[in-house]
């Protein structure tokens, strides 16, 4: 006997809050596996702060929705700490 899970989107912000939450954790999948976050993978987490910035703020999905602002907010700062890095210091922009 097989066991068919349901589940049901009860609001749009249920929809963005579940959406939004399968991409972060692609991007920190890929992070932690050491896979290329593209230039696209970047600017969709912006996108994707900007729009969970929108949730309703006394709704269900705000803490949530806070949640994963931060997460993003948090993969944006190392993604951007390790383009640092990756410029030599003296101000020429040539890679190590």
């Amino acid at each position: 006997m097989e066991v068919e899970n349901v589940f049901t989107i009860t609001s749009l912000d249920q929809l963005v809050v579940l959406e939004i939450n399968e991409r972060v954790h692609d991007i920190l999948y890929k992070a932690s596996n050491d896979i290329e976050i593209t230039e696209i993978d970047i600017e969709t987490l912006k996108i994707d702060s900007l729009t969970l910035g929108l949730i309703e703020d006394n709704g269900p999905f705000r803490v949530i929705a806070s949640n994963l602002i931060a997460k993003i907010n948090y993969i944006l700062d190392n993604i951007e700490m390790e383009e640092d890095e990756d410029i030599c210091g003296c101000g020429c922009e040539e890679e190590y």
